[in-house]
């Protein structure tokens, strides 16, 4: 689980910050020493570990507000109930997971002599190295939850009241733990720049962080020159951490013991009342049935907007949302022209109407307010939605 490896990972850095930043004190003095202009290697290999370091700080940053970004969209929509705060919703986290995915770090790694030199200094580099190698496995974490949680609950479980309230737990739940992390991350800053020799320079940065890292700064508590009172700090974090993956561990129990009781009712063939627990929705679209052959846990999307001249624009991770008109392309592979002719026969009376492209395979679904292109091209269908987001429903909502 992430939030478990999360919580050995600060747990072992806390344990092993000691002799790091003592090591930052030696490289201030190796530095120091080097004032004649000597290009000493171990100033040099601190250097690139500074540079690389502030790479790291500014991957964090990005995938922090991005992921907080996404999830305040979300939230939005849980309490409104409205489809145009859906349409956002779901924009952000296409966009998000979108950043999410491309996001890396651009500095290298320090060589393995470069961690020599640093070792020779004082420097545990086993810790710096564990530690820069975590960012990949953080950004697969956030993009999973963003994409494979809150993207597909809003199109897949947005009919439920249940639903919609667990979604809203499960969000509580995240946000609250990476303010946690946040803090935990300060802490240890805070830490570090206590063995900074020239005190006011210390403060400065601290004071600059909200400037430079706004999103990391938010966990930031009042600035502590007590390293006593500093691990207290830290100890407490990581207690409130524990407390939060209780909390999600009895969500993910209650969900498991929910599609447990769902399997075995349609096992021995009794049916649910669905009407006893909807999800109030507001400006709704004429919805259409999903096909079997959609599969959202592996759908490539896109949102698009258009600008005020009518150029196609893609909306991207920390723009302002308004209630313009959003579409969205979705990409499903392993789709046959079979398929489609059938999908479209079986509805053909919810849809307005239906053209097909003469001599491609190119279809047009006609529906009030809205239209659905699909394209299909060596086994890849390709939909996009014009005047609305994703509409389709699960089949049991159109059963009398």
């Amino acid at each position: 689980m992430r939030q478990e490896k999360g919580m050995k990972r600060k747990r072992r850095i806390w344990r092993r910050c000691l002799p790091l930043f003592a090591a930052g004190v030696v490289l201030l003095s190796v530095q120091g020493c080097s004032a004649k202009g000597e290009e000493d290697g171990s100033v040099l290999a601190g250097d690139h570990l500074l540079t690389v370091w502030s790479d790291y700080l500014r991957v964090q940053e990005e995938m922090y507000a991005s992921e907080f970004w996404a999830m305040d969209y979300v939230e939005k929509y849980l309490e409104t109930g409205s489809w145009d705060d859906l349409s956002k919703a779901r924009t952000a986290c296409i966009a998000s997971a979108r950043l999410l995915s491309d996001l890396s770090m651009e500095e290298e790694d320090l060589t393995d002599e470069e961690y020599a030199v640093l070792a020779e200094a004082g420097m545990d580099v086993s810790f710096q190295s564990e530690q820069l190698g975590t960012i990949e496995n953080d950004l697969g974490e956030a993009h999973t939850f963003v994409r494979n949680r809150m993207l597909e609950s809003l199109e897949e479980d947005i009919f439920f009241s249940s639903d919609v309230e667990r979604l809203k737990k499960e969000i509580e739940l995240e946000k609250e733990y990476c303010f946690y992390l946040l803090e935990s991350e300060c802490n240890a800053l805070n830490y570090l720049l206590l063995m900074v020799e020239d005190k006011e320079e210390a403060r400065d940065f601290w004071e600059a962080l909200p400037d430079q890292y706004p999103t990391l700064a938010s966990g930031c508590l009042k600035w502590n020159d007590s390293e006593s009172e500093l691990k207290k700090q830290e100890e407490q974090c990581l207690d409130h951490m524990q407390e939060i993956l209780l909390g999600k561990a009895d969500l993910e129990a209650a969900m498991s013991a929910d599609l447990y009781e769902l399997e075995q009712i349609m096992e021995r063939g009794g049916s649910v009342d669905w009407d006893e627990m909807p999800f109030a929705m507001s400006n709704t679209p004429a919805f259409l049935p999903a096909p079997e052959w959609y599969a959202s846990e592996t759908a490539r999307y896109l949102s698009f907007t258009e600008d005020e001249e009518g150029n196609v624009v893609y909306p991207e991770s920390g723009d302002h949302l308004t209630n313009d008109f959003y579409g969205v392309y979705v990409e499903i592979e392993g789709v046959s022209e079979s398929e489609i002719d059938i999908y479209l026969e079986s509805f053909n009376h919810i849809m307005q109407g239906v053209k097909k492209t003469e001599g491609k395979d190119e279809w047009v679904i006609m529906m009030p307010g809205y239209s659905v292109q699909i394209r299909l091209q060596d086994g890849t269908a390709t939909l996009s939605f014009y005047g609305r987001d994703v509409t389709f429903a699960p089949a049991w909502y159109f059963e009398e």
